[in-house]
């Protein structure tokens, strides 16, 4: 599976990155959700995990933005919080798939990874 993860924070996207590698897949990431939004575009990845506070484009406008693009509707996506319910509700309404909260172990992530793409 190709996996986009948009994390601003360089130590957890590489982390990110770099399990979900180890599992398998195909992952690149992005520092912030303009450069999420265009790798999308470019990229094309069957999965996209995003934070949610983000400098210059926040994950719920990605998502959102994402969800709006009929050629990208379809795309999977989790999103990450380390705020409260109501950054989590807010990504649900712009069409995340998952809200997970930080910090999540990375095994729960893998499986969840893993029944996205069953």
């Amino acid at each position: 599976m190709n996996i986009l993860v948009v994390e601003d924070n360089q130590d957890t996207r590489e982390l990110l990155v770099l399990h979900l590698t180890l599992q398998g897949h195909e992952v690149s990431g992005a520092e912030d959700g303009q450069e999420g939004l265009d790798r999308i575009k470019e990229d094309r990845p069957d999965l996209i995990l995003t934070d949610l506070s983000m400098p210059r484009l926040n994950g719920v406008e990605l998502i959102r933005r994402v969800r709006g693009d009929s050629g990208l509707a379809g795309m999977k996506i989790i999103a990450i919080t380390a705020h409260g319910s109501g950054d989590a509700n807010e990504a649900r309404r712009a069409g995340a798939d998952i809200v997970l909260h930080k910090p999540t172990p990375l095994d729960s992530l893998a499986d969840i990874v893993k029944q996205m793409t069953k």
